[in-house]
Protein backbone atom coordinates (compact mmCIF):
# COMPACT_ATOMS: atom_id res chain seq x y z
CA UNK A 1 0.00 0.00 0.00
CA UNK A 2 1.29 3.42 -0.65
CA UNK A 3 1.06 6.16 1.72
CA UNK A 4 -2.44 6.75 2.73
CA UNK A 5 -3.99 7.57 5.66
CA UNK A 6 -4.11 4.13 7.08
CA UNK A 7 -0.27 4.62 6.59
CA UNK A 8 -0.13 6.91 10.00
CA UNK A 9 -3.34 5.56 11.35
CA UNK A 10 -2.52 1.81 10.62
CA UNK A 11 -0.87 -1.30 9.54
CA UNK A 12 2.02 0.33 7.01
CA UNK A 13 3.86 2.80 8.54
CA UNK A 14 7.01 0.26 8.38
CA UNK A 15 7.54 1.30 12.28
CA UNK A 16 5.10 -2.27 13.08
CA UNK A 17 5.19 -5.57 12.21
CA UNK A 18 1.68 -5.61 11.11
CA UNK A 19 -2.14 -5.47 12.25
CA UNK A 20 -5.37 -7.26 12.74
CA UNK A 21 -7.92 -6.60 9.49
CA UNK A 22 -10.87 -7.86 8.58
CA UNK A 23 -13.82 -7.89 6.30
CA UNK A 24 -15.32 -4.84 5.64
CA UNK A 25 -18.64 -4.96 8.46
CA UNK A 26 -22.09 -4.44 7.15
CA UNK A 27 -22.85 -1.18 9.53
CA UNK A 28 -25.82 0.76 9.30
CA UNK A 29 -26.29 4.49 9.41
CA UNK A 30 -28.19 3.95 12.61
CA UNK A 31 -24.89 2.08 14.21
CA UNK A 32 -22.82 5.05 13.81
CA UNK A 33 -21.89 7.74 16.13
CA UNK A 34 -20.01 11.04 15.72
CA UNK A 35 -18.37 11.55 19.03
CA UNK A 36 -18.66 15.42 19.68
CA UNK A 37 -14.90 17.31 19.10
CA UNK A 38 -13.72 14.73 16.91
CA UNK A 39 -14.04 17.01 13.19
CA UNK A 40 -11.33 18.69 13.13
CA UNK A 41 -7.93 19.38 12.03
CA UNK A 42 -5.00 17.70 13.95
CA UNK A 43 -1.03 16.86 14.00
CA UNK A 44 -0.93 13.36 14.20
CA UNK A 45 1.85 11.10 15.26
CA UNK A 46 2.47 7.01 15.46
CA UNK A 47 3.74 6.06 19.29
CA UNK A 48 4.95 2.19 18.54
CA UNK A 49 6.53 1.01 21.47
CA UNK A 50 9.29 3.32 22.49
CA UNK A 51 9.57 4.05 18.64
CA UNK A 52 8.05 7.54 17.60
CA UNK A 53 6.62 7.65 13.96
CA UNK A 54 5.99 10.87 11.78
CA UNK A 55 4.01 13.24 12.37
CA UNK A 56 1.44 14.44 9.75
CA UNK A 57 -1.97 16.91 8.94
CA UNK A 58 -5.03 15.26 9.40
CA UNK A 59 -8.27 16.61 8.70
CA UNK A 60 -11.37 14.64 9.95
CA UNK A 61 -14.35 15.79 8.35
CA UNK A 62 -18.28 14.48 9.62
CA UNK A 63 -20.70 13.00 7.08
CA UNK A 64 -23.84 13.22 6.77
CA UNK A 65 -24.62 9.68 6.68
CA UNK A 66 -22.84 9.23 10.13
CA UNK A 67 -19.08 8.34 9.13
CA UNK A 68 -16.19 10.58 8.93
CA UNK A 69 -13.57 10.91 5.69
CA UNK A 70 -10.02 11.68 7.33
CA UNK A 71 -7.54 13.34 4.70
CA UNK A 72 -3.90 13.05 5.58
CA UNK A 73 -1.32 15.51 4.34
CA UNK A 74 1.92 14.64 3.12
CA UNK A 75 4.82 16.51 1.06
CA UNK A 76 2.33 19.42 0.60
CA UNK A 77 -0.32 17.29 -1.07
CA UNK A 78 -3.91 16.24 0.86
CA UNK A 79 -4.65 12.43 -0.33
CA UNK A 80 -7.56 10.49 -0.51
CA UNK A 81 -9.55 10.46 2.02
CA UNK A 82 -10.07 6.93 3.67
CA UNK A 83 -13.49 6.57 5.53
CA UNK A 84 -14.14 6.48 9.36
CA UNK A 85 -17.02 4.60 10.82
CA UNK A 86 -17.26 4.61 14.56
CA UNK A 87 -19.15 2.52 16.45
CA UNK A 88 -20.16 3.14 20.81
CA UNK A 89 -18.30 0.68 22.73
CA UNK A 90 -18.55 1.85 26.76
CA UNK A 91 -18.69 5.66 28.29
CA UNK A 92 -16.13 7.40 26.18
CA UNK A 93 -14.66 4.73 24.07
CA UNK A 94 -15.26 3.51 20.68
CA UNK A 95 -14.49 1.03 17.90
CA UNK A 96 -13.27 3.22 15.02
CA UNK A 97 -13.60 1.13 11.70
CA UNK A 98 -11.20 2.38 9.03
CA UNK A 99 -11.33 1.33 5.38
CA UNK A 100 -10.30 2.69 1.19
CA UNK A 101 -13.81 3.72 0.03
CA UNK A 102 -12.10 2.78 -3.63
CA UNK A 103 -10.77 -0.33 -2.76
CA UNK A 104 -11.71 -3.31 -4.24
CA UNK A 105 -10.25 -5.56 -1.37
CA UNK A 106 -13.49 -4.85 0.93
CA UNK A 107 -10.72 -5.13 3.78
CA UNK A 108 -11.54 -3.10 7.33
CA UNK A 109 -9.02 -2.02 10.43
CA UNK A 110 -10.02 -1.87 13.56
CA UNK A 111 -8.83 0.41 16.14
CA UNK A 112 -10.23 2.16 20.03
CA UNK A 113 -10.89 5.73 20.12
CA UNK A 114 -10.82 6.96 23.35
CA UNK A 115 -9.30 10.53 24.81
CA UNK A 116 -6.21 10.49 26.42
CA UNK A 117 -5.03 11.46 29.58
CA UNK A 118 -4.00 15.25 27.87
CA UNK A 119 -6.98 15.12 26.39
CA UNK A 120 -6.39 14.65 22.73
CA UNK A 121 -7.96 11.98 20.79
CA UNK A 122 -5.84 8.58 20.25
CA UNK A 123 -6.40 5.73 18.21
CA UNK A 124 -5.55 2.43 19.94
CA UNK A 125 -4.92 -0.62 17.23
CA UNK A 126 -4.56 -3.61 18.58
CA UNK A 127 -3.10 -6.96 16.99
CA UNK A 128 -3.54 -10.56 18.31
CA UNK A 129 -0.50 -11.29 20.45
CA UNK A 130 2.20 -13.90 19.46
CA UNK A 131 1.13 -16.08 22.30
CA UNK A 132 -2.54 -16.37 21.42
CA UNK A 133 -2.03 -17.12 17.49
CA UNK A 134 -3.43 -20.11 18.04
CA UNK A 135 -6.51 -22.45 18.26
CA UNK A 136 -7.07 -21.19 21.38
CA UNK A 137 -8.18 -17.93 19.97
CA UNK A 138 -10.96 -19.82 17.32
CA UNK A 139 -13.58 -19.94 19.38
CA UNK A 140 -13.50 -16.93 21.40
CA UNK A 141 -14.56 -14.94 17.64
CA UNK A 142 -16.49 -18.00 17.09
CA UNK A 143 -19.03 -17.01 19.41
CA UNK A 144 -18.78 -13.24 17.74
CA UNK A 145 -19.83 -14.44 14.83
CA UNK A 146 -16.29 -14.52 12.55
CA UNK A 147 -13.64 -16.79 12.33
CA UNK A 148 -9.74 -15.79 12.53
CA UNK A 149 -6.83 -16.77 10.46
CA UNK A 150 -2.92 -16.59 11.01
CA UNK A 151 -0.66 -15.61 8.48
CA UNK A 152 3.10 -14.88 8.34
CA UNK A 153 4.78 -12.39 6.37
CA UNK A 154 8.23 -11.47 5.64
CA UNK A 155 10.50 -11.37 8.18
CA UNK A 156 8.34 -10.79 11.62
CA UNK A 157 5.30 -9.31 9.73
CA UNK A 158 1.92 -10.93 10.08
CA UNK A 159 -1.45 -10.33 8.67
CA UNK A 160 -3.95 -12.11 10.99
CA UNK A 161 -7.44 -11.29 9.34
CA UNK A 162 -11.08 -11.55 11.29
CA UNK A 163 -13.05 -13.88 7.93
CA UNK A 164 -16.81 -12.80 8.23
CA UNK A 165 -19.06 -9.87 7.79
CA UNK A 166 -19.44 -8.50 11.38
CA UNK A 167 -22.46 -6.60 12.37
CA UNK A 168 -22.43 -3.52 14.66
CA UNK A 169 -23.60 -5.62 17.84
CA UNK A 170 -20.83 -8.24 17.45
CA UNK A 171 -17.91 -5.84 17.03
CA UNK A 172 -18.92 -4.49 19.99
CA UNK A 173 -19.30 -7.27 22.26
CA UNK A 174 -16.03 -9.04 20.58
CA UNK A 175 -14.16 -5.63 21.63
CA UNK A 176 -15.98 -6.01 25.04
CA UNK A 177 -14.87 -9.73 25.36
CA UNK A 178 -11.93 -9.89 28.13
CA UNK A 179 -10.86 -13.22 26.45
CA UNK A 180 -10.42 -11.62 23.14
CA UNK A 181 -9.03 -8.01 24.93
CA UNK A 182 -6.57 -10.76 26.48
CA UNK A 183 -5.47 -12.80 23.62
CA UNK A 184 -4.29 -8.97 21.69
CA UNK A 185 -1.67 -6.52 22.31
CA UNK A 186 -1.55 -2.75 22.16
CA UNK A 187 0.51 -2.60 18.48
CA UNK A 188 0.65 1.29 18.29
CA UNK A 189 -0.81 4.94 19.48
CA UNK A 190 -1.72 7.24 17.31
CA UNK A 191 -2.81 10.74 19.01
CA UNK A 192 -4.51 13.09 16.94
CA UNK A 193 -3.42 17.12 18.75
CA UNK A 194 -5.80 19.47 17.49
CA UNK A 195 -3.81 22.17 15.25
CA UNK A 196 -3.63 25.50 16.78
Amino acid sequence: MSQSVRAILVCSTGLVAGCLTGERPNLDKTDLVQPGGLAGSYEATLHAGPQQGPTMPLRIVGQDDGSYLAYLTENGKEDPPELMRILDLKPDTQVVVLENPNSPDQIAEFGILARGSNGNWQVSILDIAETSRNDTLKPIVQRHGAEVEFHHGLGNATDDRLKGTLTADQLRTLYSDPDFLAATKNLMTIELAPKP
